[in-house]
């Protein structure tokens, strides 16, 4: 049996448009498929590792089920601007750029976030709060960004983790 390697970005061919954004970030926006239900738009922010790209397989099913999305590349990463200190780049820069992200999308976006995009994720949604934001889903987000605290006046009071922070059952019994 031959398997056709297919490379990753061909998924989104024709569907996916790059664009620049303010402040020289750049996103891969992808509109959601004709004869879709309406539904919120979705942010999808990366880990300090990765980029738009690393969406791509998710756009396409989203996509496919109605959802208008927009994949962010922080600056410093990949094809946003350079920064001359990435080191010195914080959670609260890239929720500027998170931010930025969301003034190009139409309606309350379900923001996604991987790893370091977790916490920014949660961020947007301290930032914005729930009347801005349909939904926030963190995906092994780092967590000292959480929380709410004299030290972090971006996180999430702990009332509201509660209800966007889930854990998986301990299954080594």
């Amino acid at each position: 049996t031959v398997i056709e390697s297919v490379p990753f970005w061909s998924r989104l061919d024709g569907i996916a448009e790059s664009r620049w954004l303010t402040g020289g970030l750049s996103a891969t926006f992808v509109d959601a498929a004709p004869s879709t239900p309406n539904r919120p738009p979705v942010l999808l922010v990366h880990g300090m590792m990765g980029g738009a790209r690393q969406f791509v397989g998710l756009q396409a099913v989203l996509s496919q089920h109605g959802y208008a999305t927009c994949a962010l590349t922080y600056r410093g990463h990949h094809s946003s601007r350079p920064v001359a200190r990435l080191g010195r780049t914080t959670v609260q820069d890239y929720l500027r750029d998170a931010l930025t992200a969301c003034q190009h999308l139409d309606g309350k976006p379900i923001v996604i976030g991987q790893s370091m995009g977790g916490a920014v994720a949660a961020h947007v949604l301290g930032g914005l709060g729930t009347p801005r934001v349909s939904r926030c889903v963190l995906s092994a987000p780092i967590t000292p960004c959480l929380t709410l605290g004299t030290d972090n006046q971006l996180g999430l009071p702990a009332e509201e983790q509660r209800h966007t922070v889930h854990q998986r059952p301990d299954r080594s019994e």
